[in-house]
């Protein structure tokens, strides 16, 4: 989950994973997978939603990442 997070912000913003300032300054990452793996075993819809780098980035339950303007 936090690894396609980087990948698809990285992409977006053509560079390379490593250049990008911490996750864990925007989000908790243990705690964003956490919520993802809980609501999987438990049939609830989880959506996540954070700011970082002057994207909106969502995370929906199925690991699905999208980024929007923000």
């Amino acid at each position: 989950m936090v690894h396609a997070v980087v990948r698809a912000v990285a992409t977006r913003n053509d560079v390379h994973a490593t250049d990008l300032p911490p996750l864990y300054d925007r989000i908790d990452p243990d705690a964003m997978a956490a919520l993802v793996d809980q609501s999987t075993s438990r049939r609830s819809d989880v959506v996540i939603g954070f700011d970082y780098l002057g994207d909106h980035v969502v995370v929906s339950q199925d690991g699905h990442v999208c980024i929007y303007d923000e």
